[in-house]
């Protein structure tokens, strides 16, 4: 509740990321189109370590790749 949606662009992906924090964790959701593909991706960490986790996460995403209609 209260997360608001930010647009992203994730390699082959576009789509709308949302981040929030709980409870001293920190969670982030992926909503990503890539042509007929959807991809929903989540992730939840210590909130001390959400920046450095963070970026981690969005370099794995953006080396996806869709060929043929397949992720890779």
């Amino acid at each position: 509740a209260g997360a608001e949606p930010e647009e992203v662009t994730l390699g082959e992906f576009d789509g709308i990321m949302l981040d929030y924090e709980v409870d001293g964790e920190y969670g982030c959701e992926w909503y990503l189109l890539s042509g007929p593909l959807l991809l929903f991706a989540t992730y939840l960490c210590d909130s001390a370590d959400d920046e450095q986790e963070h970026d981690v996460v969005e370099l794995i995403l953006e080396s996806l790749t869709v060929t043929g209609g397949r992720l890779h």
